[in-house]
């Protein structure tokens, strides 16, 4: 297919089917564009942001559309009283039956199901005391003094699996949390779950259903994080196609409910939000949140595919008259070409306020202004990426194009501020992702492509591809099918940040990974059994950017369409928990590691005193330094008395 045009496409495609054809039936897939006329059949895969979708009668569509560790000595630290649980599990059973979220839940019955178990430890011993708490659907118990629980819910009549979560905080060791999902028989009021091993040494990163329990009714296309500057803090946020009450389009997740943003995004025709990003103008009002996507109204005030949201009212950019684009936006992005901050967008159009803009342009915080001559087919992604050479950040675009600036690229370009360059030889199909990643083997970070290729730099590379500033690589056999987000991810099981990938992929390398997987540098894994559908986007960050009320460590969060994450019922919005971080807090001159300063550590210090070279923390040597000395002393003096556990 090709991707080539001077402007904006104005050419149907049919294919029959997507995919995944067990679960498509024949769709006409259309581009974005008015007045369209049927041309030509084309079976390739085409990215979600690029076409509308029509059903084709007499089935519609069921698939998808491409689319500080302290460094202080060691005797200074002791563990400090950690809560270690991976899975937030307040709640569950009150969010069951009324769900605030997108989607109202479902209108069929529920009938009532009794769960039950035993939890063991590393030793087989019985496990009192260990909350058990069920993801999918809601309810809670306690382990008696046999490790044994028992716990009353309702589920769905067509459930036909369930899934478990075993907690159990610890001061010191900080025990972690065991998942276990099981099958259901549908005539069947009674599953015993059977023996659970829980180990206080260990964590098992997995999905969990907290986004809302049911989550959304279509596609999840965006996701980012805002502080709105209400006092609640940053806040996951939410745009795609989806619909209903309290939402349209996006939607605000605080760690507990879903709420709108106003009266959301509409649109005469297909309305949907491809993109989101925070930006501070400059003005007085500091960052808000953007939107950008195919739609003309944002809370009820006319918007030409993009709008502005300040935490109280949408706004368009510029006049209202005459502001926004002419097209689609797909990528939204800040970036600093040496004049300032501004934001840039990335899409199907022409124009920007009336100025010709051809598929990327540049909004200052006043207004609109073209990257050269743009290019000669749509932009699906950008990114920003130094690489090295000297002439600082750059802006990356990545699409469906054979020419940037007039210039030959084939489908990914680099703006420097002033004009664009090719990326080596560049791809042989589209990018629709792109981000950077330091894989920690030496060379620093580099640029990753995802999209639907087989060759960068005119070498394999099967839908993935790292850039390092001179020359393209792949990354090992690379996944089944198209790459349509990345996101660089630390789960905190110990072995760093890692690249995620999320696509319309079954395997990655030589494993099975259902629609997202992850690259440390050097081999592929899958995350669990993976999602049962397509991933659109994914999202990055930590309860220490994003506070929602849990005590879990690290998290990803992945939007798209699909019904279950993990075998978890997670709808178009799933959750992978990491491993919070338990990492002693230091805890200077608690030499025997009691938790407290006391006359104990004095006389440790005492005995030992005058004593090196070679001493150690629990000999004494506080600053690590090799002696017990009057410097050693005063760390302890001045913390006498500390209470390390508070």
């Amino acid at each position: 297919m090709s991707l080539s045009a001077q402007q904006p496409s104005q050419t149907p495609i049919i294919a029959s089917g997507l995919f995944n054809f067990r679960h498509i039936a024949p769709i006409f897939l259309v581009p974005h564009a008015p007045h369209t006329t049927l041309s030509h059949i084309d079976l390739t895969p085409v990215p979600r942001a690029l076409m509308r979708i029509v059903p084709a009668p007499p089935r519609p569509p069921r698939g998808t559309q491409p689319m500080t560790t302290p460094t202080t000595s060691v005797a200074t630290r002791i563990a400090a009283a950690i809560l270690c649980v991976c899975f937030s599990t307040h709640a569950f059973a009150d969010r069951q039956l009324t769900t605030p979220g997108i989607v109202a839940a479902d209108t069929a019955p529920l009938r009532p199901f009794t769960v039950a178990g035993e939890i063991i430890d590393e030793h087989a011993n019985p496990a009192p005391g260990v909350t058990v708490t069920i993801l999918t659907y809601g309810g809670e118990s306690i382990t008696d003094e046999l490790g044994r629980y028992i716990i009353d819910t309702r589920i769905p009549f067509d459930a036909d699996a369930i899934s478990i979560a075993a907690s159990l905080p610890d001061e010191h060791t900080g025990q972690r949390v065991t998942t276990r999902t099981a099958s259901i028989e549908h005539d069947d009021p009674f599953l015993d779950v059977g023996v659970l091993e829980m180990r206080s040494d260990e964590c098992a990163p997995a999905w969990v259903n907290e986004i809302g329990m049911l989550g959304m009714n279509n596609w999840v296309e965006a996701l980012t994080v805002f502080d709105d500057g209400s006092g609640d803090g940053p806040a996951l946020y939410a745009g795609g196609n989806f619909t209903g009450s309290p939402a349209d389009r996006i939607a605000r997740w605080d760690g507990t409910q879903w709420s709108a943003l106003g009266s959301g995004i509409t649109s005469t025709t297909s309305p949907g939000v491809f993109a989101l990003a925070v930006f501070d103008d400059g003005s007085e009002a500091g960052p808000a949140l953007y939107a950008g996507g195919r739609f003309t109204e944002a809370g009820g005030n006319p918007a030409s595919n993009i709008a502005r949201w300040d935490g109280t009212q949408w706004s368009p950019l510029g006049n209202p008259e005459s502001e926004g684009v002419n097209g689609s936006i797909f990528a939204l992005k800040v970036f600093d070409d040496g004049t300032g901050d501004a934001l840039y967008a990335g899409g199907d159009f022409s124009a920007a306020a009336g100025i010709s803009a051809i598929y990327i342009a540049r909004w200052d915080g006043t207004s609109w202004s073209p990257l050269g001559s743009g290019m000669n087919g749509a932009v699906w992604a950008l990114t920003v990426f130094d690489d090295g050479s000297g002439g600082g950040p750059a802006m990356y675009a990545g699409g469906g194009f054979t020419q940037a600036g007039g210039s030959p690229a084939s489908n990914i370009a680099r703006w420097d501020g002033t004009q664009w360059s090719p990326l080596g030889s560049g791809l042989n199909g589209w990018v629709s992702a792109l981000t950077v990643f330091d894989d920690g083997s030496g060379g620093g970070p580099a640029l990753y492509a995802g999209g639907y290729f087989t060759q960068a730099g005119g070498n394999p590379a099967n839908r993935i591809a790292r850039w390092d500033g001179t020359q393209w690589s792949a990354l090992g056999a690379g996944v089944s099918g198209l790459v349509s987000s990345l996101s660089v991810f630390d789960d905190g099981s110990g072995s760093g940040p890692a690249l995620y990938a999320g696509g319309q992929f079954t395997s990655a390398g030589d494993v099975e990974a259902n629609h997202i997987a992850r690259w440390h540098g050097s081999q592929w894994s899958a995350l669990g059994s993976g999602l049962s559908g397509s991933v659109s986007t994914l999202s990055v960050f930590a309860l220490t950017v994003f506070d929602d009320g849990s005590e879990g460590g690290p998290t990803l969060y992945a939007g798209g369409r699909f019904s279950e994450a993990g075998g978890v019922a997670s709808r178009s919005i799933a959750k992978w928990q990491g491993c919070p971080d338990i990492t002693p807090a230091p805890c200077p001159g608690d030499i025997n590691a009691d938790g407290v300063v006391n006359l104990d550590d004095f006389i440790i210090l005492a005995g030992n005193f005058g004593s090196g070279p070679g001493m150690t923390p629990p000999q004494g040597d506080l600053n690590g330094d090799g002696f017990v000395d009057l410097d050693d002393f005063i760390i302890l003096a001045g913390n006498f008395g500390t209470d390390c556990n508070e």
